[in-house]
């Protein structure tokens, strides 16, 4: 039978609610439309497989113009494991995005959310803001704004979404 303290230590973990809490649901795969500068409109379950890391910009704000020369980075750094940038402008003058992206040398794909569709979709409070997608279409971390001295912890993210299957 049970010895006092095997009873003990029971008794223990149901007061902890050890074992009690149940578990969150996931978050379901996430799916939207990219208005696609190069590629045209596609569903982001195309990169099913890929990490997808979606940036939220627009022309007049300052720490975008800031973020680009990383995710250049990123690209070319983890393009090859399966990164892929997607970086959505929310400005209405697609030249002018344009322009912006290829002075800043933007080496992934540049999408238009000029109606704010996929914005409301990820609760965009402000720019830029991120959101690392992980292989399964499933959001794996969200960040709002762009610290040079986070690049860090954002990089992490890319690679822990990265070596998870």
């Amino acid at each position: 039978m049970f010895s006092r303290y095997t009873l003990w230590i029971a008794v223990l973990l149901v007061a902890l609610g050890v074992g009690c809490k149940p578990a969150e649901p996931p978050e379901p795969p996430v799916e939207f439309i990219v208005n696609a500068d190069v590629e045209g409109k596609y569903p982001v379950s195309k990169h099913l497989g890929e990490v997808v890391y979606v940036d939220f910009w627009a022309t007049w704000c300052g720490p975008c113009r800031d973020s680009f020369p990383w995710m250049v980075e990123m690209q070319t750094k983890y393009q090859s494991e399966g990164l892929k940038i997607v970086a959505l402008s929310l400005d209405t003058d697609h030249d002018m995005a344009r322009e912006f992206a290829e002075e800043l040398n933007a080496n992934f794909t540049i999408g238009f959310d000029d109606s704010g569709e996929v914005a409301d979709l990820f609760k965009v409070k402000g720019m830029p803001t991120s959101v690392l997608i992980g292989r399964d279409g499933r959001i794996v971390k969200k960040h709002e704004g762009f610290n040079e001295g986070k690049q860090d912890e954002y990089e992490a993210a890319i690679v822990k979404a990265l070596g998870q299957s």
